[in-house]
């Protein structure tokens, strides 16, 4: 579910009941509450299908809140096999509703309850459908800004991007477009640009998603999450833990970031020795495919274009 910044009240009455779903969407039972709302699963009884539909409040006076609207928008627009299709959009006067194709989990409720915690066999395939559908959604020029495990669902072994409701459509290059808020993309799969620039000069692109693409590969090969920091300086310290703290010298124009402090304590980079050693899928490919996707500086990582055809698929 997409990264909400201040928990808001979700009144049972904004649930909807049957009549006030266009008279055709059965209740069945909730899937996932959170403060953005819930998910419910619901029976569509004009076709019979089994559907999910999230429902959130609607607070905005004068119409439509833009974050359901971009959310509903951005995810329609994206129409690709590996992003979970949106149905049917239903707004009420206190409540939206997007109806979307039920899966089955996410990615993280695989791993935990399937695999045991990882991947052991079939990662890449599994990858690679993750990146096509970010890929898709990049080439649209769109920035997902929220990609973590609980955003992937999965289906008959088959794996879907959703929960947009942070993305937004990008205006020029997509290296370095802004400033844009750095409150995006749930703590440990953050890019570190995003928890180095102060809030009037975060510029940033669809680097940011690639870096949490990043940071869900190694979980997926791991079982265990690869940043996980309990605060923003938490996870940077962590990051400079794998990757070594990041100078000038390797990084231009860090130094210019609000955060950024010569005096942050110094690591070297492990080259991801230790994603590597608690691997249980083999390291072929994988320490080059996560140096690629986790430069430091966000123009030297691989775009989802190129992730595509990376060599860690052959």
């Amino acid at each position: 579910m997409a990264l909400v910044l201040q928990p808001i009240p979700f009144p049972e009455a904004a649930v909807a009941p049957l009549e006030l779903l266009e008279g055709r969407y059965e209740a069945l039972e909730a899937i996932a509450r959170g403060s953005y709302g819930q998910v419910r699963r619901m029976r569509d009884v004009v076709t019979g299908a089994v559907v999910a539909v999230k429902s959130s409040v609607q607070f905005e006076e004068e119409g439509l809140s833009p974050f359901s609207l971009r959310e509903m928008s951005i995810q329609t627009a994206c129409q690709h096999p590996n992003v979970v299709k949106i149905l049917d959009f239903i707004a009420l006067p206190d409540s939206v509703h997007l109806v979307m194709e039920l899966m089955d989990c996410n990615l993280h409720e695989y791993m935990t309850k399937t695999l045991g915690g990882a991947f052991s066999e079939d990662l890449k395939p599994a990858f690679r459908e993750i990146v096509s559908g970010v890929a898709y959604c990049h080439r649209l020029g769109y920035i997902h800004r929220d990609l973590k495990p609980q955003n992937i669902l999965v289906k008959h072994g088959h794996y879907k991007v959703t929960d947009f409701g942070l993305a937004r459509k990008l205006k020029g290059h997509h290296m370095g477009c802004g400033p844009f808020t750095p409150l995006v993309v749930t703590l440990w799969y953050r890019a570190p640009e995003l928890m180095l620039f102060d809030r009037e000069s975060c510029k940033y692109g669809q680097g940011i998603d690639i870096w949490s693409l990043g940071c869900i590969l190694a979980e997926m090969c791991t079982g265990r999450v690869l940043f996980p920091g309990d605060s923003e300086i938490g996870t940077l310290f962590k990051i400079f833990q794998l990757k070594g703290t990041p100078r000038p010298a390797s990084w231009p124009g860090v130094e210019r970031m609000g955060h950024y402090l010569s005096s942050f304590p110094s690591w070297e980079d492990t080259d991801f020795a230790p994603v590597l050693a608690r691997s249980r899928c083999g390291h072929k490919g994988l320490q080059q495919i996560l140096r690629d996707m986790m430069q430091y500086e966000p123009r030297n990582r691989c775009t989802a274009n190129a992730l595509e055809s990376h060599v860690f698929f052959t």
